[in-house]
């Protein structure tokens, strides 16, 4: 499906509608991320492993720093020695910034995946319970020229506050059947 013709359709279906029959809300989906507390325990958990990582790395910075004082007093026999390890401590560190970088941005995304899911099920949710015919997002940059854009919305249109206090409810909920267990 073309974006045009999406776009036709929606226009269509809005059409058959009468002006007084069309329900519409709004939803700012960055607002909604921002507040949601999954959103904010997976990033708390996140920092948690990085942090644990960027503490390897400095044991190793530390390893190395030492080696290399050790290096200074060190008979000539024992020199090559420790120039290898220092090697191989510099490698495992540019080894271990490599994997916390990637784990960062593979996990970040993974946790956008899994809430932006959990936003899109409740917006369905509230859309159906409290009768909206049509859900927009307020704003959310997108591909050049592609933008989904809600210039203007009528106030009480925002449907963002009860999306997130459903979002938070169900979350603190399954927080509270884990701890139970």
């Amino acid at each position: 499906m073309t974006f045009k013709f999406i776009l036709l359709s929606l226009l269509l279906s809005i059409h058959s509608l009468s002006a007084g029959d069309l329900k519409i809300g709004i939803i700012d989906e960055e607002k909604v991320i921002e507040n949601y507390e999954k959103s904010g325990k997976l990033l708390e958990t996140l920092e948690i492993q990085v942090r644990a990582k960027e503490a390897e790395i400095k044991a190793l910075e530390e390893s190395i720093r030492s080696s290399e004082r050790e290096f200074m007093t060190a008979g000539s026999d024992k020199k090559e020695e420790i120039l290898q390890k220092v090697t191989r401590n510099k490698i495992e560190i540019e080894v271990q910034r490599k994997l916390v970088k990637e784990l960062f941005n593979g996990q970040r995304e993974r946790y956008r995946v899994k809430v932006v899911d959990d936003i899109k099920m409740a917006i369905q949710v509230i859309g159906k319970e409290e009768g909206y015919d049509l859900v927009l997002r307020k704003e959310m940059p997108g591909p050049r020229g592609m933008e989904a854009t809600v210039y203007f919305s009528k106030e009480g249109m925002d449907i963002s506050q009860s999306v997130l206090d459903y979002l938070n409810a169900k979350f603190r909920q399954e927080l509270n059947s884990k701890i139970e267990k």
